[in-house]
Parts: C-alpha cells; structure tokens; sequence
C-alpha cells in the first residue's frame, strides 16, 4: 500500500491498551473493532484474560481459561502527518455477549456508502 507516494513503511505505529473483565455468569465475550473511517485498528494482543482467535484481528473471542481479567493491545499503522489528529483514538470497539449475535451481525450490514468507504480503506470488520 502506498500513501501519497510514501511507502507504508513510513508510517508510525500507534498502540492503544484497554482494559477487559468477564463480569458475572458470562463465559466468553465478543470483541469486534468496528471503526469504519480511519486508519484500520487491529488486536494485537490479548494479556492475562483467555482468547480463541489468531491475532492480529479485528475480531477476538475473550474467555475465563486464562482468568476473568486482563488487557487487550490494539495497534494501527499512521502516516507520519496524520499522527496525533488523523486516527480514530480511541478506536471504536464493540463488546457483545454469545447471546448477541444479531447485534455483532449488524457490523456486517453497514450502509452502502459506508461499506463502500471501509472497503477501501481495508477497514470492513
């Protein structure tokens, strides 16, 4: 991918740590991150909380077999002038229980004009 002729090697990389707990009966939840128009956010990294999943994703399962607590590492790639005000920071992310699924399918089914512009961007969860 090339950025206005600056190849992607250029572009800095900005990491973000969120904090994750699996509250009550919950077994598992679902991490999606959904920003549609920004540089794409991935997850990194999963700590100290169990996860099925191959990372880097924009999808994650979270579950209790590595505790109920822990942190998630999200990473995106920015070009040099866009640090600091081009990205979307914090990312926007979505957590959803197994029940959920119609909420988390919904990511799928983005309007048309916003489908067109995360398909280009490479953003699409």
């Amino acid at each position: 991918m090339r950025l206005l002729g600056v190849s992607r090697s250029y572009a800095v990389k900005t990491t973000w740590e969120l904090p994750v707990e699996i509250h009550g009966d919950d077994a598992e939840r679902y991490f999606d991150v959904v920003g549609v128009i920004s540089p794409p956010w991935v997850i990194e990294g999963v700590e100290g909380i169990g996860h099925r999943g191959e990372l880097p994703s924009r999808h994650v399962v979270l579950d209790r077999s590595g505790g109920s607590s822990g942190r998630l590492v999200l990473a995106a790639q920015v070009a040099p002038w866009q640090a600091g005000g081009g990205q979307d920071y914090p990312p926007d992310f979505l957590e959803t229980r197994a029940d959920e699924a119609a909420l988390r399918r919904s990511l799928q089914q983005l309007p048309p004009l916003g489908r067109r512009i995360c398909d280009l961007l490479g953003t699409c969860p």
